[in-house]
């Protein structure tokens, strides 16, 4: 790394007094031809600044050869495998692009469901990866200077065995053998999928460590721990050692050690916006909404053009005009704060068009000045551009619910429903289908449906909502012994005022339900 670290140093100086001694020196014409060239020069530069790997062609069967599936081909095809495999290595439910909801959509009319985007992924942070082909590129003559400068990297190399239809794989990394296949296939490309994650665990360890995080968490922070402990601080592995220990934190709400971690990764390379974002949302999870608006405003200093960043500061916004109004309510502070929170998303959507969690954000913090077509427009656009985006589904229906919309607010939270991850999302859906099913019947309504999607509720989760609703529903048809239980359940699922206020009230309805049902039965 060092020697590396030096060449560069001369090397980013060197050109630099070339560049500016052309500047002086030749003429606008000349300038004209040799821009090109510097142009290519500076490309080799940044090409030999990156963390190289090579893929030399693997070797193939006759067989394979002469169908097309070339030494060449297969070494691109084990780069197109470590991309795939890198690309779903970041720990969450939404692999590369994790978004983190701040608040669920609760029964509170003043709730705003704000969600910040974490990305977590390294995949644009990865090895260059070049397997050597015919013609004289750029990289290639990266390559070439490497090779007479020491500076190789690492070399992949291997081949493809076969017996007849059936393949095996070995593959050596600088001269080390560190995968190979037991059992032979008919598909070489399923070897480079399983090949995928022993190469990058030895030239990208800590996106190996990230894809263990999915199924085998203390597995991947001690291997996180390992590459803190073995690389220089300035490796890009240790950056992302540290991202994943503060993304560990951040999931079990240990916000200081999540801060502490992104801090560290932030010091490991202050010109990354990747670790200042997450830094931002450590701190905005833990209230500290101002400082987290200072980090991602240094993500903006870094990239001006982030759309992830001013999303995040309107989240952030968002959630300080919340906190405030329910402190102190003061309606046209309120809006003040909310329309500064748009204006933000708003910023992010012109950067990036395609961005559905914004027009999901200014859908809520929207809703609260009024706009109410405006915002039932945005969760569309947000679907539009991703259907399978559970939260605009679920916001769009509550707000469909308010105007009394209940088929089309119904067939959006059961879209919601079916692109739900967890059995508590699951409850609270079904919870609001129980909900509209309910006002949707009125007083002398069927209210068997509404009973039907509590029960359902209930039997996923222990969701305190779903047990109350469902007393309330039983304690109108003069059930008092039966109403009673549920609020019960609903206080041990998760104690709230309106929970013991409701089981309060029925105790004298249950009393004497019981002493009825006793006089009965002599």
């Amino acid at each position: 790394m060092t020697h590396l670290y030096l060449f560069w140093q001369s090397f980013k100086a060197n050109f630099q007094i070339l560049s500016g001694w052309i500047t002086k020196t030749m003429t606008t014409a000349r300038l004209a031809v040799l821009a090109p060239m510097a142009a290519g020069g500076w490309l080799i530069a940044q090409e030999l600044q990156s963390d190289l790997v090579t893929i030399d062609p693997i070797g193939v069967p006759k067989t394979l050869s002469d169908s097309g599936y070339t030494p060449e081909v297969a070494g691109y095809r084990l780069r197109d495998a470590l991309n795939a495999y890198a690309e779903a290595s970041a720990p969450g439910d939404d692999g590369a692009r994790l978004n983190l909801n701040l608040d669920s959509v609760a029964h509170d009319d003043d709730s705003l469901n704000s969600n910040v985007d974490l990305s977590i992924s390294a995949g644009h942070e990865l090895p260059n990866i070049v397997v050597p082909q015919i013609g004289l590129s750029l990289r290639a003559i990266a390559s070439f200077i490497r090779s007479a400068l020491g500076m190789t990297g690492h070399a992949v190399a291997g081949e493809i065995t076969g017996r007849g239809n059936k393949y095996a794989l070995r593959l050596r990394i600088d001269g080390r053998q560190v995968f190979s296949s037991e059992k032979e296939t008919e598909s070489p490309d399923a070897l480079m999928t399983n090949a995928a994650p022993a190469v990058m665990e030895v030239i990208r360890p800590a996106a190996y460590a990230m894809a263990r995080y999915r199924e085998r968490k203390e597995e991947a922070l001690r291997k996180a721990d390992q590459i803190i402990a073995k690389h220089d601080p300035s490796d890009i592995n240790v950056q992302w050692a540290y991202l994943l220990k503060g993304k560990h934190a951040l999931r079990n709400d240990k916000f200081v050690d999540a801060q502490e971690m992104f801090s560290k990764a932030v010091n490991s390379n202050a010109n990354s916006e990747q670790p200042r974002i997450q830094l931002g949302v450590s701190l905005l999870r833990g209230s500290r909404t101002a400082e987290a608006i200072g980090e991602f405003r240094k993500v903006l200093a870094i990239k001006p053009r982030s759309a992830v960043a001013y999303n995040n500061i309107g989240v952030a916004l968002a959630t300080r005009a919340n906190l405030d109004n329910r402190a102190n309510p003061n309606a046209e502070i309120y809006a003040a704060k909310l329309t500064q929170a748009v204006a933000n998303y708003e910023q992010a959507i012109a950067i990036e068009p395609g961005y559905a969690l914004s027009y999901n954000n200014r859908a809520l913090a929207r809703a609260p000045l009024g706009l109410t077509d405006e915002s039932i427009a945005d969760y569309r656009s947000a679907i539009d551009i991703a259907p399978h985006y559970m939260f605009a589904r679920w916001n769009l229906a509550y707000a469909l619910k308010r105007l009394r919309r209940f088929e089309e607010a119904i067939e959006q939270y059961r879209a919601a429903i079916k692109y739900a991850t967890t059995n508590r999302n699951r409850a609270m859906l079904y919870t609001s289908v129980g909900d509209v099913l309910w006002e949707q019947a009125g007083k002398s309504g069927d209210l068997e449906p509404a009973i039907a999607e509590y029960r359902r509720a209930a039997d996923l989760d222990c969701y305190g909502w779903a047990h109350n609703n469902l007393g309330r529903i039983i304690e109108e048809q003069g059930k008092a012994q039966d109403a009673a239980t549920e609020y019960e359940k609903a206080i041990s699922c998760e104690p709230h005022a309106e929970f013991e206020e409701n089981l309060q009230r029925v105790r004298p309805k249950q009393e004497a339900a019981a002493v009825t049902t006793g006089l009965t039965n002599r």
